[in-house]
């Protein structure tokens, strides 16, 4: 994707809600998808090989693996119509299935005729022990072939057993086994890569103004990976002399710095989660990263000046919000991260009088936590308030009737629940003013200083409005132990989270 035509300014970068994000809304509100099902490696290594363009996902495996992942794909706004599958048959499952493999990428070149067959194994087709690899080298087909088989996600790793990171090496590496920098393109001293951890609507369109603070630096963006590439964009991935990611310690990077030479800014270095303030997010958090940029192109004085003018030009609008929302107190929902709940406090003068934490949300994070690592959190945030001037009450994983009491105790002006927790809607009906954490969606992949910005602005419209009426989704019988979730999909939550994190 070519970000240099896309005509980006730094002019007005207050963040609007398109219709992708509203589509966002209601299906991430419905309490079903996103927190019962599975996160597993299928799911999360389909979800980075859709954002791909013509490209085809293939799964070697039992045909119910296929139909699982069309009904319940991670991004439920952009549901998968085609899985081709090969359907391994029980005989195949005990005698080995590679010649089905091999006719079923001649089979998925002819219907569709991709750029890219992406073959994906399941945990029969790792059990087979199928040399997938082969297919590459004796396929006929005339389009690139890339196998990911994921038997290594089950490594002690939460971003490796979500497929996502097996995925992203499986394609990289593959894909650029044979491209030499120096005889394909020339490399651009002053262009960097940016990589996506999700793919969430647009993109693009959420990375905006984190392009146009690069530009304004002197640099050029060679492309955000991944969303909407090509083959032909990820072979160009080596052609920037830099790339910011999210973590610098998979393969594809080493094979990116001892290939190419790559250098790389890293949005979560270790050690991670030192604080509630980690992370390139809120304006301290805008200026570490830019200033990090600018280290690695050896232009530290220009980022110094970009930073500068553009928080200048953010905190001036954050003022004329201030007024509304300063001195003003909140209830914060939250876990190990901080998120918009963080930059109400810490940039906009609101005061955490209620701080409830829920770890156990109904999502794949459930058990990931120890308890010494709950209680450094506790701490975390204890640290966070007190340094800002709040001394909350503390609820650790309470329930939905000790939370009420607490709530109905302190009396604050605004509930701010994180986006996996109790719905807004709870707080709603409960008399609670409340910030819809679904229209700030995506906050933690928006790198900008307008991100704070849009959060006082969803505080202070969620101050101003009217009390809302009963909501649609309040009639439904919900779960004691995840509020947010129906009982139906709440035992789904329960039996993933004891098969993979209790029984395994």
């Amino acid at each position: 994707m070519d970000v240099e035509k896309q005509g980006m300014t730094n002019n007005g970068f207050n963040y609007t809600l398109s219709p992708e994000d509203f589509m966002v809304s209601s299906i991430w509100s419905l309490p079903i998808h996103g927190r019962a099902a599975l996160g597993g490696k299928i799911s999360c290594a389909t979800t980075i090989a859709t954002s791909l363009k013509n490209t085809v996902v293939l799964l070697h495996g039992p045909i119910g693996c296929a139909y699982q992942r069309r009904i319940n794909p991670c991004r439920g706004w952009n549901p998968i119509y085609d899985m081709p599958c090969t359907a391994l048959s029980e005989a195949e499952t005990v005698y080995g299935a590679y010649d089905r493999l091999l006719g079923a990428i001649t089979e998925v070149y002819v219907k569709y005729k991709p750029e890219l067959i992406l073959v994906i194994s399941t945990d029969v087709s790792d059990q087979i022990g199928d040399y997938m690899d082969a297919v590459r080298e004796e396929s006929q087909v005339p389009c690139e072939i890339v196998v990911s088989t994921l038997v290594s996600c089950e490594q002690d790793s939460v971003f490796a057993k979500r497929g996502v990171s097996i995925l992203r090496n499986a394609l990289i590496t593959q894909l650029l086994e044979n491209v030499d920098a120096d005889a394909e393109f020339d490399s651009d001293d002053k262009s960097l890569n940016i990589t996506t951890l999700a793919q969430l609507p647009d993109d693009g369109q959420r990375c905006r103004e984190f392009v146009s603070l690069v530009r304004d630096m002197g640099l050029h963006v060679n492309g955000l990976y991944f969303y909407n590439n090509t083959v032909d964009d990820v072979k160009k991935l080596p052609r920037a002399f830099a790339s910011v990611v999210q973590y610098a310690t998979e393969p594809w990077t080493e094979l990116l710095d001892k290939k190419y030479g790559m250098k790389y800014v890293e949005l979560a270095p270790e050690p991670r989660y030192t604080s509630i303030e980690y992370g390139p997010y809120g304006f301290d958090g805008m200026d570490r990263l830019l200033m990090d940029i600018g280290e690695v192109y050896g232009i530290e004085g220009r980022a110094e000046e970009v930073a500068a003018q553009s928080r200048r030009i953010a905190e001036e609008t954050l003022a004329r919000h201030l007024p509304v929302l300063k001195g003003k107190t909140v209830s914060i929902v939250g876990s190990y991260t901080g998120g918009y709940a963080a930059d109400l406090v810490r940039h906009c003068g609101m005061k955490c009088e209620l701080l409830v934490l829920k770890f156990r949300t109904g999502t794949n994070f459930d058990m990931l936590l120890s308890e010494d690592a709950k209680k450094r959190t506790e701490e975390m945030w204890c640290d966070f308030c007190s340094k800002y001037g709040s001394d909350p009450e503390i609820l650790v994983e309470p329930t939905q009737e000790e939370e009420l009491k607490a709530l109905k105790r302190t009396k604050p002006d605004l509930v701010v629940p994180s986006f996996a927790s109790t719905p807004a809607w709870w707080y709603e009906n409960n008399g609670f003013k409340t910030l819809v954490s679904n229209r700030l969606f995506g906050y933690f992949f928006r790198l900008g200083y307008w991100t704070v910005v849009d959060v006082a602005i969803e505080a202070r419209r969620a101050l101003e409005k009217p009390q809302s009426s009963k909501s649609l989704l309040s009639m439904l019988e919900y779960d004691d132990e995840y509020g947010g979730l129906t009982r139906y999909w709440a035992d789904s939550a329960r039996v993933f989270r004891h098969v993979w994190y209790e029984v395994v």
